[in-house]
């Protein structure tokens, strides 16, 4: 909280403050890996199932993809066994 009222003071970003600055906040910030701070690296730096990191959204794509696919393919050869109510 306090790096984000520090730089918020400043009209600026979190990215945008250095080891030093951090570290006067808390001796343990001193030793954070800066690339985080900025939208590309959290994103990056979550590796969870379902995060917001773009390899694990591009999985979760080809894998919604891929279910699409197969519930198309299903629904072209089961259409004309069900009563959708729809007229061609």
């Amino acid at each position: 909280g306090a790096a984000v009222r520090l730089a918020a003071g400043r009209g600026a970003r979190l990215a945008d403050l250095d080891g030093r600055e951090l570290a006067g906040i808390h001796p343990a910030l001193a030793e954070v890996d800066l690339a985080v701070l900025d939208v590309d690296g959290s994103l990056t730096a979550k590796v969870t199932p379902g995060s917001t990191n773009p390899a694990m959204v591009a999985g979760q794509l080809a894998t919604l993809w891929e279910r699409a696919a197969a519930a198309r393919a299903w629904s072209t050869v089961h259409r004309p066994h069900l009563d959708l109510g729809i007229e061609d």
